[in-house]
C-alpha cells in the first residue's frame, strides 16, 4: 500500500510535507489499525493489492467521530467502482463502530477523490476538524453515518 499511495500522490503533485507522503504511519499500516474501533481494509484482485482505505477514531475529537485515512486506489484501477466499494466498506464499518460522523481531509488536486467523496454523500466543511497532522490538506469534508 506505501508503494500505490505515493505513486498516487505523485501523479497529483501531493508528494509534499504535511500529506500521508512523509507520514511514517505508511510503512505499517497492519500495526497502526490494531482493531477495535480501527480498521484498514486492503482491497486485491488476483493476488495484487489494487487500493486500501482505513477508519479510525479522530484525533482530537468526539469518541463518535471517525477518520476516513489513507484510502487510495491504484491509477490502473480508477473509475472501475473499487474506491466506491471500498468507501461503502469503510462508512459500514464505521457505523458497527458506534461512530455517528465521519471526517476526511484531502486536497483540491486529488479530484478523482473528491468527485468520489461528493457522490457518496460527504459534504464540504468551513473548517477542520481535530488534530491530523496533515497541513498541506486544505479540503475538509464530513458526512453523518
Amino acid at each position: 500500500m506505501e508503494q500505490i499511495i505515493k505513486r498516487s500522490l505523485e501523479e497529483y503533485g501531493m508528494a509534499i510535507e504535511g500529506t500521508v507522503y512523509t507520514d511514517p504511519v505508511i510503512r505499517q499500516l497492519s500495526k497502526s489499525y490494531g482493531g477495535g474501533r480501527a480498521a484498514y481494509f486492503v482491497v486485491e484482485i488476483k493476488g495484487e493489492t489494487v487500493g486500501g482505505g482505513g477508519i479510525a477514531p479522530l484525533s482530537g475529537a468526539d469518541e463518535d467521530v471517525c477518520e476516513l485515512q489513507r484510502m487510495f486506489v491504484s491509477g490502473l484501477h480508477r473509475g472501475k467502482g473499487i474506491g466506491y466499494g471500498l468507501l461503502k466498506h469503510c462508512i459500514d464499518f464505521a457505523q458497527k463502530a458506534g461512530y455517528k460522523f465521519c471526517y476526511l481531509e484531502s486536497s483540491e488536486k486529488l479530484s478523482d477523490a473528491i468527485r468520489l467523496y461528493e457522490r457518496f454523500g460527504f459534504k464540504y466543511l468551513d473548517d477542520k476538524m481535530g488534530d491530523t497532522g496533515h497541513f498541506s490538506c486544505k479540503t475538509y469534508m464530513g458526512m453523518k453515518i
